[in-house]
């Protein structure tokens, strides 16, 4: 289930936007994370609770001073999922798709390894 939930969660290009942004830049801020994508606040705060639902990211805190600085950051499963993604995507005879054979090899070595 854990699976599918990412996998659904990263049906939004906004989401997949977050979660490369995250991926690339490591952790970021709410502010920085709305600016780079050009959305609303809103749209923002509602792509990342669907991505922390799905366990893809996760909110910390980091002190500045005497007050603390929320941001966010990729899970250890979400590095996870877009490494055995990317393998998979590799290993594909076509770079835009999955076959149904490969994503259930996917799904299979997700279960182990996550």
């Amino acid at each position: 289930m854990r699976l599918i939930n990412a996998i659904k969660a990263l049906d939004a290009e906004a989401r997949r936007g977050i979660i490369y942004l995250l991926d690339s830049k490591g952790p970021l801020s709410f502010t920085a994370i709305y600016r780079a994508l050009k959305i609303s606040k809103q749209n923002a705060a509602a792509h990342l609770r669907v991505l922390s639902y799905a366990g893809l990211i996760d909110r910390k805190l980091r002190p500045e001073g005497e007050e603390f600085t929320s941001y966010y950051e990729l899970t250890k499963f979400a590095t996870r999922l877009l490494k055995k993604l990317l393998d998979c995507m590799e290993s594909s005879n076509d770079e835009d798709e999955i076959t149904i054979d490969e994503g259930k090899n996917l799904a299979k070595m997700m279960e182990t390894d996550l």
